[in-house]
């Protein structure tokens, strides 16, 4: 003690400046005197965990007691013994050791030690949330803490009285407790209820009540309420109604939870009453939430989750997910301990989640094999044999501390040229060395090799062997594409289905990237699965947008805690340019991050098409970016000699894929081949219907879809067919990627019925090698080309929004008819023989870019394996059309490309006739609003004139009728057109005098 009053002397006070931190903006809204918002209720929180939980104030002297049986004098207790007040209205042991342990604490009381120190005389304010909304506490006056002389005297004997009527409430903290007016018939409904319970209290307590009613409370709810009574128990303060909000302890942990759920809805005296007990049933029953604590019933257990859901659980937050959530939850809670006897807690045992993290570790490890072999099969089984590849068992189980003494080669075609067989080389040596430096671990990041080049150049021949030597490597190498069947070709899977990316274009790739990983945090397994990836080669990089590729180096940043791109993942890829760019994004090569981030390389010469100089011919005049007449008239001229024309689809081979630009146009074709089924009375056919559904609530109640309009919508949004007709020997295809915990089959991937279904339950397909088109004749074919049995049955497609707030789903089998395929679909595959029908006047079978009929014609080995269907003049007219059109787009990605890949030095020439925005007819606003404008001479089309108005319609007409400026009044260049405006908030009034000043120097040529 001594020392530690030397040690408070030594303290220096101290000279900052206490007071309360504002923000700016605060400060500005005091100075500026703005009306502050202030709240109708006035709030009490109360804290119903566990005690040493329970928050507070730290004490700025904690009170110092002296040693012996006075360091636990009360003052509330002295004052009622020394009154001589009877047993009832005395207080008791269990309220002594609240008050005395509050009083020695460090900090300050909290709301249910209150509530536990009320008076005696309110007993039966036997609930928090009753007592603290039905009264208020104030401090005893200061002249009652001293008598006549100044010297300090215990309050409450010098205030309470023991007359009912006469005698104060005082609670054991000092402090006076006074009924809020509005609650005073609440109060007579709590003493009223208390006073005939007959079998919970004792006569002595309920008289007591009895009395409390009858000389204090009903008189104030009288006409004329004495005035004594008014001042002394009726508090006269502001009027603002009080509201007791309660902790909210999830239901997940079930001994907080249970604790709360007696504190917050039982009856009872103090909380040391209420615990002190050998077994938390017992608790409910002191509390008055069950009858018997030895038989708690299943009634009472409803009945007390009821009150929850009533009073509680409906106002925390959260949507109907985390509702069903936490009510199930304490359902599981309350049931364990009432009815079972023990709290259960319903989550993974430690010892259990030690199992399953071991059982983890394995399937990580199976699912990195299943990725590698499925990977080393593919390339087995590629269409154009690796020289001396090892086995894939080899490939399989190589390692980084084990590799395989392998490095692969590159042979030369029976009919490839030297040129293209040595640039080959070089492309092979590229991404050879990107491995070499990835795995010497010298570099942090490996920019990204990419092969560029036209169709049948040999870019998957040379990625291929890329991924060998990746595997060889014992890197974990996967291969990817927007594309599942590009994808699947090389054993990898779809994009989305990788990275676990929703399939929507209407947020930004921030959001994309955190969807993404919400739903890998869910699949603990794929994510470090993904997180262990090394090499990632991308088929078709050119389809995916850079969005798209954001979205993964996002992903693959916070898997790896990585600034670098990509997460330092090596990135390798092959392209065209001039192919097909992705829907709805942004194109790759038009971005800046491939400088960064990417070494292209050009493939110039043909492959596939190498024994066919005409085919090359073609294709080599599509890449040019504006044809001349004599390139568009020798195109036609080809294509005229060269391709077959058949007159109608039924002149057609059935072996030639059906190719078209539009889905109507796919679905056209598969009608006609059913109609053709159905009137075959010799085929054995099952039709199957879908079962539609919708929702509006976000997927908590389904119901059926009975409008026609409905049913429309979802066939153009939803790739399962509303109808299938089924026969064996039917040539299908998938429309969704399997479950990611089998993946049996990836979308777009070939299958064929092999038995029909019964009562529309499960049946037999035989589903093609990845990449494989053509299909076998017999079983035994089926067989030795590894066409694998499965067995698939009906399943829901994934909710999409069609409507407002309506979602949609589609049970249905996971696959439709293959006799057509849309543009897309075909992307890098090489196929036999296609038949297409184009058109410049029917919208089902007119295209819109170049590159779609570039695509078409570049799949085959030989132009005498096309087939275009209809009349041929129409034909070579749309031919015409698509191959004059061009964008500024193309000709920006062609510069680009070209100096990345260092095939074009020179700057850019932009084409001002070529536009990338399609004109559009549209009335000129009237409203009087803010506009800035682009005129343009109809006379002369290289001047024009920029102004700014308020009335853009009038301003036009006064242009044109020589009343608007001097220079646009010249008869030379009447009548004046609107080409362009843009909409501003306001007119800038700084543009009249520039206006003035070159208002003669307008013409622009």
């Amino acid at each position: 003690a001594i020392a530690s009053e030397k040690d408070k002397a030594k303290e220096r006070p101290s000279t900052a400046v206490e007071g309360r931190t504002l923000s700016l903006t605060e400060a500005v809204w005091w100075l500026l005197n703005f009306p502050y918002v202030e709240l109708c209720s006035h709030y009490i929180h109360i804290n119903t965990g566990f005690k040493q939980d329970r928050g507070g104030v730290i004490k700025h002297e904690r009170q110092r007691v002296r040693p012996g049986n006075q360091a636990e004098e009360v003052s509330a207790i002295m004052a009622r013994h020394a009154l001589h007040f009877p047993p009832v209205r005395q207080y008791t042991d269990a309220q002594r050791l609240t008050i005395v342990d509050s009083n020695t604490s460090n900090i300050t009381v909290d709301s249910v030690s209150i509530f536990s120190s009320r008076p005696p005389e309110l007993k039966f304010l036997n609930t928090l949330v009753d007592y603290f909304e039905c009264v208020v506490r104030l401090p005893i006056p200061k002249s009652a803490q001293n008598d006549a002389e100044g010297n300090p005297v215990n309050p409450q004997q010098a205030l309470l009285n023991i007359s009912i009527p006469d005698c104060p409430w005082i609670d054991g903290f000092d402090k006076q407790i006074r009924i809020i007016p509005a609650q005073l018939p609440r109060v007579r409904q709590c003493a009223v209820a208390y006073r005939d319970n007959v079998a919970r209290y004792s006569l002595a307590e309920r008289q007591l009540v009895g009395n409390i009613i009858e000389h204090i409370i009903d008189p104030l709810l009288g006409q004329q309420p004495p005035q004594g009574l008014f001042d002394r128990f009726i508090f006269q303060g502001n009027r603002k109604p009080h509201v007791a909000v309660l902790s909210n302890p999830l239901p997940r942990y079930a001994d907080r939870f249970l604790l709360h759920i007696v504190l917050s809805l039982g009856n009872f005296h103090t909380e040391v009453d209420l615990f002190a007990v050998n077994h938390l049933r017992q608790s409910f029953q002191l509390a008055g939430l069950v009858q018997d604590s030895n038989n708690p019933t299943e009634q009472e257990v409803y009945t007390i989750l009821r009150r929850y859901i009533l009073s509680q659980l409906l106002y925390l937050p959260g949507g109907t997910t985390s509702f069903d959530k936490h009510l199930i939850d304490a359902r599981d809670a309350l049931r364990s301990l009432l009815l079972g006897g023990e709290l259960q807690f319903y989550t993974t045992p430690l010892v259990l989640r030690n199992e399953m993290t071991e059982a983890a570790s394995t399937a990580l490890q199976q699912r990195t094999a299943e990725s590698k072999r499925a990977m080393a099969e593919a390339l087995h089984f590629f269409s154009n044999p690796i020289y001396q590849l090892p086995s894939i068992d080899d490939l399989t189980n190589a390692t980084q501390s084990l590799p395989l003494d392998w490095r692969p080669e590159i042979r030369r075609g029976d009919t490839q040229t030297l040129e293209s067989f040595q640039e080959q080389q070089v492309a092979l040596d590229l991404g050879l060395q990107a491995i070499d430096l990835f795995c010497s671990g010298q570099r942090a990041f490996i920019p990204a090799p990419v092969l560029l080049g036209p169709p049948g150049s040999g870019k998957s021949h040379v990625t291929a062997h890329w991924g060998a030597y990746a595997l060889a490597k014992g890197l974990n190498t996967i291969v990817t594409s927007v594309a599942s069947e590009r994808a699947a070709a090389l054993g990898g899977e779809h994009i989305h289905l990788v990275f676990s990316i929703p399939v929507t274009s209407a947020l930004s790739s921030r959001i994309v990237a955190e969807r993404a990983l919400t739903r890998l945090a869910r699949d603990p397994v794929k994510m470090q699965w993904l997180r262990s990836i090394r090499v990632i080669i991308h088929e078709e990089i050119g389809t995916e947008g850079a969005e798209l590729l954001d979205v993964q180096n996002k992903i693959l940043q916070f898997l790896h805690n990585s600034p670098l791109p990509f997460g330092g993942v090596l990135i390798m890829g092959s392209g065209d340019p001039n192919q097909l760019p992705p829907i709805k994004q942004t194109l790759l090569w038009t971005s800046p991050s491939i400088i960064c981030t990417t070494r292209l390389f050009m493939l110039n010469h043909f492959v596939r098409s190498s024994t066919d100089q005409n085919l090359q011919e073609v294709l080599t005049l599509f890449q040019k970016l504006q044809p001349s007449e004599d390139d568009i008239q020798r195109i036609q001229d080809l294509i005229r000699e060269h391709c077959r024309f058949a007159p109608n689809w039924s002149s057609v081979p059935s072996e030639a894929l059906q190719i078209f630009g539009h889905r109507q146009a796919e679905q056209e074709a598969v009608s006609r081949q059913l109609d053709r089924v159905q009137q075959d009375q010799t085929v054995v056919k099952v039709t199957i219907n879908s079962q539609d559904q919708y929702t509006l609530d976000g997927g908590q109640v389904w119901l059926p879809v009975t409008q026609e309009r409905i049913r429309i919508n979802m066939n153009r949004k939803l790739q399962p067919p509303q109808t299938i007709t089924l026969y064996v020997g039917a040539v299908m295809r998938f429309t969704c990627n399997d479950t990611s915990a089998r993946r049996a089959f990836h979308q777009s991937q070939l299958c064929v019925v092999r038995q029909l279904p019964e009562n529309e339950g499960s049946f037999t397909v035989r589903v093609a090698p990845p990449g494989r088109r053509n299909i076998p004749r017999t079983e035994q074919e089926f067989i030795d080309q590894g066409w694998q049995e499965l067995t698939i049955s009906k399943v829901f497609t994934i909710p999409q929004r069609l409507e407002g707030t309506m979602k949609v789903r589609r049970e249905q089998y996971p696959i439709r008819h293959y006799i057509a395929s849309t543009i897309h679909k075909v992307m890098g595959d090489t196929l036999g023989m296609v038949a297409t029908e184009i058109s410049d006047r029917r919208s089902a079978y007119k295209l819109w870019l170049k590159s779609q009929l570039y695509v078409i014609i570049s799949r085959v080995r030989a132009m005498a394996h096309i087939y275009f269907v209809g009349n041929i003049a129409e034909t070579m007219n749309a031919v015409r059309t698509l191959l004059a059109q061009s964008t500024q787009w193309d000709g920006y990605v062609r510069h680009v490309v070209g100096i990345l890949t260092g095939g074009a030095l020179a700057p850019p020439v932009i084409q001002l006739n070529i536009r990338p925005f399609r004109p559009r007819d549209t009335p000129i606003p009237a409203d009087i609003r803010g506009y800035v404008y682009i005129i343009v001479s109809t006379e002369h089309t290289s001047v024009s004139y920029i102004g700014q108005t308020e009335n853009l319609r009038r301003r036009i007409d006064e242009h044109n009728s020589r009343s608007g400026t001097r220079f646009t009044a010249l008869a030379q260049f009447q009548p004046w057109a609107l080409l362009a405006y843009i909409l501003v908030v306001t007119v800038v009034d700084g543009w009249q005098a520039y206006e003035q000043r070159e208002v003669d120097e307008r013409l622009v040529e």
